[in-house]
């Protein structure tokens, strides 16, 4: 009986043995495909990688347009001051001119207004001495 026992164990290992054998061959299936699982992850990775560095470079671009907008930025409000400043200097010429005219103006009417006075008080005068020579006053 023990032989039968053992013979029975024995074929009942070999079950086992042969099973174990169908694991480890599906492990080794599975490790196959980990292993292509890692290559396409390393893969994977380094598309990661570049698109890291485009994202760096687009980036460095967007930092230069911004340099560049300010820059910009300075000019025009540089040339904006400079037209002001020439269209102040225009105006400045123009009321400068027009100043002179209204002080022409403006002295023509005081010497009209003292030349007006004067005859009027000569008018007035001229009207005193008829008046004191006709015995009114």
């Amino acid at each position: 009986m023990d032989e039968d026992l053992k013979a029975y164990l024995d074929g009942k290992f070999g079950d086992l043995d042969g099973k174990f054998a169908d694991l480890d061959g599906r492990f080794a299936y599975l490790d196959g495909k980990f292993g292509d699982l890692d290559g396409r992850f390393a893969y994977l990775d380094g598309k990661f990688a570049e698109l890291d560095g485009k994202f760096a470079e687009v980036d460095e671009k967007f930092a230069e347009v911004d340099r560049r907008f300010s820059a910009l930025e300075e000019r025009l409000v540089e040339q904006m001051r400079d037209m002001q400043t020439e269209i102040l200097r225009g105006f400045e010429a123009f009321s400068a001119g027009q100043a002179i005219r209204l002080r022409k103006v403006e002295v023509d009417q005081s010497n009209l207004d003292s030349s007006l006075s004067a005859r009027v008080n000569i008018v007035e005068a001229r009207l005193l001495q008829i008046e004191l020579r006709l015995g009114k006053l």
